[in-house]
């Protein structure tokens, strides 16, 4: 049992590093700044 959590818990490293790469790179390779489209597109807050 002990060696199945440890397993996991091994495998759990490089799928949390996988994911935040994924949604890095996600960020900044679609046009635009999340910023502006939460503040409404021209960055003043309204």
């Amino acid at each position: 049992m002990r060696t199945v959590v440890l397993r996991r818990l091994l495998l759990l490293l490089p799928v949390v590093w996988g994911v935040v790469t994924f949604v890095f790179l996600l960020l900044h390779l679609v046009p635009g700044d999340p910023v502006d489209l939460l503040l409404g597109g021209n960055g003043e807050r309204g």
